[in-house]
């Protein structure tokens, strides 16, 4: 596995006569005839030399190994002596179903090894025919996966805790003291301090049996409301049971004796103890651990011990500050958090969640966190998110609730723009949830009166084309999009950068406020998480891969890549995004892209009209706050008349041009002037398309020359028709499937330019395709 790969953990062991009944494996430094140890990194090398040494030994080791160590999360199983003739047996089959994580088969054949992130629970760890180990050992990989599991180690610790407590039930003569009951509380105060806590409402609603956060499933909705129990009883099993019987979740399942212990079971053991009452009536914290009996050894190291120590106060401290965890459509975890008397909503595996956790921990602790410790708090609350927490959206800068739009101000405040159709105003706690990635920056509070004409003595933009660039802006304030490409072209010189960074500073300011050209589809896609407008500059090219993620982008709202944190698991994106490119020559060749983009061209500005950045970006600030306002007013004259705007003609990206035309009374042109602009520039957009493909000239050509107004064929007899004479040109397509494709692609351009491409329906085992002439495209529209 890959996240196993970028450890320098490996050795290469072999197979030893100890004089046991069986050979022992025996782990080495690669290369070498020295012994490596489990617990001596020193001893330990990468991937890449494991394997060479493995490769070049021919024979004098028998395989490569892992070492898990104290400082990663990995968790092994082992479940022995499970494939019979190749298959593997039915209670194997069970649990590797339930990890889903990388399962491989074990080196003599008969064993599966089912490797997962996780912290071992300290206490169990064989039973039967199953191991679980997480550290002071070395596994051996081979490599040979499991068909139909996971190629990455995936983050299971809940799974691993519920499973555990199943398969390593704790014996009557426990190793270590049971634990002690840390608060003297009666029922009535435990109900009073949950419902007056942080989380009192959510207490509140599962006390009165209110499932719905959780799905409406009650067993998770029961395991919720005993580990909030759990906590304020100080871990009393029976106090728990005597609560949860008032509550409006008490039905006959509850009298189940094994469906009542287990649950208050798993309660108690996720619920560190929360606080000891003092002799001067403070509280402290007590996580002591329980002393073992006389002459009994440890079942693990003190150090493994005192980092349990450390992550189970850290889980104590997350439950107690995040006030609710909860999954987002897309499966991302979130987690809701105090901070200076505002709410922020963070993303667990985000950095300003782990520093936020970090500093409320130094601020009550003197011990130092560990990365294994925050990894494993981490996976507690992804857990209690995806089962417990309900789903919900978050947005970023933009969004839509009841009818109003919401522009998040990213203030220390925590302020939004609330926009009606009636006008706007700023507000604090907004009804929906905001995230801020990394870089976010704020924007000023709006002020009234102000007119978007300011904006002009900021760009290089042309009479003609000022209508495409204010749209552009309204139309990245649409909380749903669609959202058109904008490609500034332009010399050296021209302003392109400038009005490029003039968009994001106005609605969406981030550091930085411009990148580069994208290396990966992964990389625009984080960015599309923790940004709401997307701005590139100084391209040079745009490649496939480039122009059909922009597409999604801008329409289909829909993208999926690598998990870009712990795993190799897949992240889904859903939604819209601005975006805004530029450079030096004509980017855009591929006429799906064209046909979502508004292409502005910049002049060069004269020497005598230039300012120096520092004068002109102070003048822009302060001009900023009433441009916004500006802005703002004309959102809300779009709601206003967003359902009365009618079009002569549906273009492309229609919800564009409607919004736009629904604000058209803000702004500063007269009616359809925006209409018009847009039209002659879809149509230089088809053009470029047509001219960046020669195959599309010879189909405008042959319409043109044909005697009536329509031509029916199929796709092979339509090459014949076009073939140029002599020698084929190399981009010519080579048969009838592939000219078929590239028209599909064509067919809007070609429409728009008068050249009509329709497939047909099949007869038989023969395609045709339709050409025919119809009148070019023309737009136009009105409010009603």
């Amino acid at each position: 596995p890959a996240a196993l790969k970028s450890h320098t953990q490996w050795v290469v062991w072999k197979l030893v006569d100890t004089g046991k009944e069986k050979l022992d494996k025996i782990p080495f430094v690669p290369g070498t005839n020295t012994k490596a140890s489990s617990t001596d990194p020193s001893t330990w090398s990468t991937y890449e030399q494991a394997l060479n040494a493995y490769v070049k030994g021919r024979g004098e080791y028998s395989g490569i190994g892992f070492v898990l160590s104290p400082d990663d999360t990995f968790t092994g199983i082992d479940l022995d002596d499970c494939v019979v003739d190749g298959q593997i047996e039915q209670w194997a089959q069970n649990i590797i179903a339930r990890f889903e994580s990388y399962t491989e088969v074990s080196p003599s054949g008969t064993g599966i090894r089912i490797l997962i992130e996780a912290v071992k629970p300290s206490d169990g760890c064989r039973t039967g025919k199953v191991e679980i180990y997480d550290r002071g050992r070395f596994l051996t990989i081979t490599g040979h996966h499991v068909e139909n599991t996971p190629t990455s180690i995936e983050q299971r610790q809940a799974q691993l805790e519920v499973w555990h407590a199943e398969t390593f039930p704790k014996s009557n003569t426990p190793t270590h003291a049971a634990p002690m009951k840390c608060n003297d509380l009666s029922d009535d105060e435990v109900l009073e301090k949950a419902r007056a806590a942080e989380n009192g409402a959510k207490f509140q609603a599962l006390w009165s049996g209110d499932t719905s956060m959780h799905g409406g499933d009650d067993s998770r909705a029961d395991e919720a409301l005993c580990s909030l129990l759990a906590f304020w009883t100080g871990n009393d099993a029976e106090q728990i049971d005597r609560l949860f019987r008032q509550s409006g979740l008490y039905r006959d399942k509850w009298e189940r004796v094994d469906y009542r212990q287990r649950t208050i079971e798993t309660a108690i053991r996720l619920t560190p103890e929360p606080y000891r009452k003092n002799g001067n009536g403070s509280k402290s914290h007590t996580y002591e651990q329980a002393p073992h009996p006389v002459g009994a050894a440890p079942a693990e190291s003190d150090g493994q011990k005192r980092r349990e120590g450390v992550a189970t106060r850290l889980l104590w401290l997350a439950q107690e500050i995040v006030t609710e965890a909860f999954i987002t459509p897309d499966g991302l975890a979130y987690a809701r958090c105090p901070d200076g008397g505002v709410t922020r909503t963070l993303p667990v595996r985000g950095v300003d969640f782990r520093r936020y956790l970090t500093h409320q921990w130094e601020q009550r602790e003197s011990v130092a966190l560990s990365a294994d410790a925050i990894r494993s708090v981490l996976g507690h609350i992804e857990a209690a998110a995806q089962y417990r927490g309900g789903t919900q959206t978050v947005y970023t800068r933009v969004a839509e609730h009841d009818g109003t739009v919401y522009l998040d101000l990213s203030n220390a405040r925590w302020e939004a723009v609330k926009i009606t159709r009636a006008g706007w105003e700023v507000i604090s706690n907004p009804p929906v949830l905001f995230a801020r990635g990394k870089g976010v920056l704020p924007l000023p509070t709006p002020t009234s009166g102000g007119s978007i004409e300011a904006l002009r003595e900021f760009v290089n933009i042309t009479d003609e084309e000022w209508p495409l660039y204010v749209a552009y802006i309204i139309g990245a304030l649409n909380p749903s999009g669609p959202y058109p490409l904008l490609a500034i072209h332009g010399e050296q010189g021209s302003g392109k950068s400038t009005a490029t960074r003039v968009i994001k500073e106005l609605i969406d300011p981030t550091n930085p406020p411009l990148r580069t050209a994208p290396e990966t589809p992964k990389s625009v896609i984080v960015s599309a998480m923790n940004n709401h407008v997307l701005a590139y500059t100084n391209l040079s090219d745009i490649p496939t891969w480039l122009s059909e993620l922009l597409c999604c982008l801008s329409t289909d709202g829909g993208y999926s890549i690598p998990t870009f944190y712990e795993t190799l698991d897949e992240t889904t994106f859903t939604g819209r995004r601005p975006v805004c490119i530029n450079g030096i020559s004509d980017l855009i060749r591929r006429s799906d892209l064209l046909s979502r983009a508004i292409l502005l061209n910049l002049r060069s500005i004269p020497d005598s009209q230039r300012k120096d950045e520092k004068t002109f970006w102070q003048r822009f600030d302060e001009a900023k706050p009433a441009i916004l306002g500006s802005l703002c007013d004309a959102i809300s004259v779009a709601l206003r008349n967003s359902t009365s705007v009618r079009l002569d003609s549906v273009p492309r990206m229609a919800d564009f041009a409607k919004w736009v035309v629904a604000a058209e009374p803000a702004l500063p042109w007269s009616a359809g002037q925006f209409l018009r602009a847009y039209t002659e520039n879809r149509a230089e957009a088809n053009v470029k398309a047509i001219e960046s493909d020669q195959t599309a000239g010879l189909i405008i050509k042959f319409a043109e020359g044909l005697a009536t107004d329509e031509w029916e064929g199929t796709a092979a007899e339509l090459l014949a028709c076009v073939k140029p004479e002599g020698e084929l040109p190399k981009w010519f397509p080579p048969d009838g499937t592939r000219l078929s494709a590239k028209l599909m692609r064509l067919a809007p351009n070609l429409r728009a330019l008068g050249v009509d491409v329709e497939r047909l329906p099949r007869e038989g085992s023969r395609r045709p395709l339709r050409i025919r002439k119809v009148a070019k495209e023309s737009e136009g529209g009105e409010i009603l």
